[in-house]
């Protein structure tokens, strides 16, 4: 657990941008695309509209698609690089990173008129807060956070902080407590993957299988509603093995449910 932290000490959120997010590449429209239709239907039963990422990385894309359905949005990440670079773009400092191709791909899925200008507009305004949060933890935003939010979506996070299945198993679990009874957890990320490079540091990741990423959220009280996975899409010179992505949403049972 502490050697994971470690690393992410020294994760660069200006190299991985470049790396990963230079484009909106098939995986990155895959994730795109299932976000837009999920929060674009609804999200039945949800009473509020607060969303929660959680391990947002410095990244911005898993909320442009909630920042049309949600009220608020809150962003959570262990790594402080990472939410300095996510405060950087909402307050448009100088030099903050690039979102423009994915605004760009978003604003073309709502459609509308929507531009990619107004959709960041849209975006800033929604989001209300960037704070600490570690997914190894039991409670990963502290003790008043259980129960707090309507849609909570981690991406491409947990297997990379967890280094086997039952703590990858924990991590979905400690993640599940901060949705609502009644709210979703949605999750994306890799199938397969072991590692991914970024510079001369290496990430490692827990293999997951759809049948383990179902598993652990039915541990969670969490009920799957939607799961959809694709093979690997992006060249071999992507500095990653997995061999697959996956979305999937799930409700968080009731009591009355259990």
């Amino acid at each position: 657990m502490g050697e994971v932290r470690e690393l992410y000490a020294r994760f660069d959120p200006v190299s991985y941008h470049r790396t990963y997010y230079a484009e909106v590449d098939a995986e990155m429209q895959f994730f795109l695309e299932q976000l837009h239709v999920i929060f674009a239907e609804g999200l039945p039963g949800c009473v509020g509209r607060h969303v929660l990422e959680v391990g947002c990385g410095p990244t911005i894309t898993a909320v442009l698609s909630a920042s049309r359905w949600s009220e608020h949005i809150t962003m959570a990440d262990f790594v402080p690089a990472n939410r300095e670079a996510v405060s950087a773009w909402l307050t448009e400092a100088e030099g903050h990173l690039d979102w423009t191709p994915h605004l760009r791909h978003v604003a073309a899925l709502e459609g509308g008129g929507l531009t990619p200008g107004e959709l960041a507009k849209r975006v800033r305004v929604k989001v209300e807060h960037v704070q600490p949060a570690d997914v190894l933890s039991d409670q990963p935003l502290g003790e008043t956070a259980s129960n707090r939010y309507d849609v909570v979506v981690s991406s491409l996070c947990l297997e990379f902080a967890s280094s086997d299945l039952d703590q990858y198993r924990r991590a979905v679990l400690a993640v599940s407590t901060l949705v609502k009874p009644g709210g979703y957890l949605i999750m994306q990320g890799a199938l397969g993957n072991t590692f991914y490079q970024l510079d001369d540091v290496r990430f490692p990741s827990v293999s997951l299988t759809p049948g383990a990423v179902l598993e652990a959220l039915t541990a969670a009280d969490c009920s799957p509603v939607r799961l959809h996975e694709i093979p690997r899409l992006c060249p071999p010179s992507k500095m990653a093995d997995h061999t697959g992505c996956f979305f999937v949403a799930a409700r968080k049972m009731q009591k009355c449910d259990q």
